[in-house]
Formats: C-alpha cells, sequence, structure tokens
C-alpha cells in the first residue's frame, strides 16, 4: 500500500508545536516533493489555465480555445490563496459563464474582475519592497530562523540574505512582525 498526501502546513514546525504527532510524520515522510505555492510560481499559471480551458471545455462540451490578454492578465496579478485548487475552479466558472470562444475579464470570478492599479513608481517600489519583507519573514519563520536554510528556500547566497536582512530591518526571531 502507499499513501500520498499533501498539506500547505511545515510538519516539522507543527511537530515542534505539538499539533503532529511525530511517529505518523516519519512513517509518511518517506518521499517528500516541496512544491511552492502558485503565487511563488507565476510562469506555471499560463500552462495550467490552458489545460484545465481544454479540459473543462471539453467537459462543457463548449469550443473555447483560450482566454484574452487582458484575462491572463488579471489571472497571472492575483495571489491564488486557494492555489491551484482555486485556478481551476475559476477557469471552471469562466468555461460555464462565457457565451464566446475566448474567455475575457467578465467570465472571470468578481475577485479577478478588476485590475488592482498602482498610481505612481513610488507605490510600485513600496509595494516591491513589502512584499518582499513579507516574504522574508515568512521564510525564515517556516526555517525556524535558520539564515542557511532560508537562504538556500529562497535560492539565493548567504550573504544576499544577510544584505536583504540588514535592508529590511530583520534583526532577529521576535524583532520583525509580519506586516500584512
Amino acid at each position: 500500500m502507499r499513501i500520498l498526501s499533501a498539506t500547505s502546513k511545515d510538519l516539522e514546525q507543527e511537530i515542534r508545536n505539538g499539533r503532529f504527532r511525530n511517529d505518523l510524520y516519519y512513517r509518511l515522510d518517506v518521499v517528500a516533493i516541496p512544491i511552492p505555492p502558485l503565487r511563488e510560481r507565476k510562469n506555471d499559471i499560463p500552462l495550467l489555465v490552458a489545460y484545465f480551458i481544454e479540459r473543462h471545455a471539453g467537459r462543457a462540451h463548449k469550443p473555447i480555445s483560450g482566454c484574452t490578454r487582458e484575462a491572463m492578465d488579471r489571472l497571472m496579478e492575483y495571489d491564488w490563496p486557494g492555489n491551484v485548487r482555486e485556478l481551476e475552479n475559476a477557469i471552471e466558472r469562466a468555461v460555464l459563464m462565457t457565451d464566446s470562444s475566448i474567455i475575457a475579464p467578465q467570465d472571470l470570478p468578481p475577485a479577478l474582475r478588476t485590475r488592482i492599479s498602482i498610481e505612481t513608481e513610488e507605490d510600485v517600489g513600496d509595494a516591491l519592497y513589502e512584499n518582499e519583507r513579507r516574504h522574508i519573514l515568512r521564510v525564515m519563520e517556516k526555517c525556524d530562523w535558520n539564515k542557511h536554510l532560508t537562504a538556500v528556500r529562497l535560492g539565493i547566497s548567504r550573504s544576499t540574505l544577510y544584505g536583504k536582512l540588514r535592508r529590511y530591518g530583520i534583526e532577529g526571531r521576535g524583532s520583525s512582525e509580519i506586516r500584512t
């Protein structure tokens, strides 16, 4: 018998916090395949969209060939907190809602219909700064503030990580909070 399981939780952290049994973890952890959330692999979105359109258009017997550039831009801009399942549901809904052979922004779920507008270049810089800072803090938390492991997971060198920590004023556990 083989068991395949998936979780969005850091099970090692859950064990440390007493919320997951370590004996069960070691029985399940034969081959772990860590997959980052969809918001961290935006390049996968067009391929997934094409696959889901083909799949759901076939089931609905609708001749849908793709989506407009505007619709794809909206799909790419969204953070996908529900990951691939949420994307599939959005595409299935769009396939069912459209009367056209191509999905347009108005066919997408309400959360995706309006474009997030950033008014100035300064706003763009601030948003990038905050997003990177929050991402580094999240990874640091997941790695229990181990800088070497954090750098590996971020795909950067330790010296680059140290520079970013200085730049964002992240000094150590508890000294910086994740601001949303």
